[in-house]
């Protein structure tokens, strides 16, 4: 199993993740043998990681297991995201973590986040960007999924210090 050398907001992050079947489709109705079924799989690569070797991994175990069942297997590929994230010293790093723990009177931990966030397309395009939130990340996307206003408050305070501190 490969593992990152950066720490994660979640720690299974650290590692490569998988999620099946976050999107089924098949049949119609019960009675009904479906002529077709199809599933998502939201494989997550780590920094470390080549995004296009991933694939072709992936393409060559779909097409192993392909050669064991009696039905035609096919992979679409909708979304490729690499991983991306502005090294834990960077300068702007440094002036959030700052930023937030005058706000919250202690820095925030410095972890690479394993949601698909728009900072990778600045990153992607040559400018660092970092990201800082409210809440904790283990009810993101769960079940009765809030965060306090406090918290939302707060991190509007910390971007704005972080302003103040990078436009001097």
């Amino acid at each position: 199993t490969r593992v990152s050398r950066y720490e994660f907001d979640d720690p299974r992050g650290a590692s490569p993740t998988v999620t099946m079947g976050g999107e089924v489709r098949g049949s119609v109705k019960t009675n009904v043998v479906p002529g077709y079924f199809a599933f998502s799989v939201d494989r997550r690569v780590i920094p470390e990681e080549d995004v296009e070797q991933v694939r072709r991994e992936f393409e060559e175990f779909v097409e192993k297991v392909a050669k064991e069942v009696p039905h035609k297997v096919e992979v679409k590929v909708t979304n490729v995201s690499e991983a991306a994230l502005v090294e834990p010293s960077h300068p702007l790093v440094e002036a959030l973590s700052s930023a937030a723990g005058a706000v919250v009177g202690r820095r925030p931990r410095r972890t690479v986040c394993i949601g698909g966030l728009d900072a990778r397309f600045f990153i992607k395009a040559g400018i660092p960007a970092v990201t800082y939130g409210p809440g904790p990340i283990g009810l993101a996307h769960a079940p009765d999924e809030y965060v306090e206003v406090r918290q939302v408050i707060n991190v509007a305070e910390a971007y704005y210090n972080l302003i103040k501190r990078v436009n001097g």
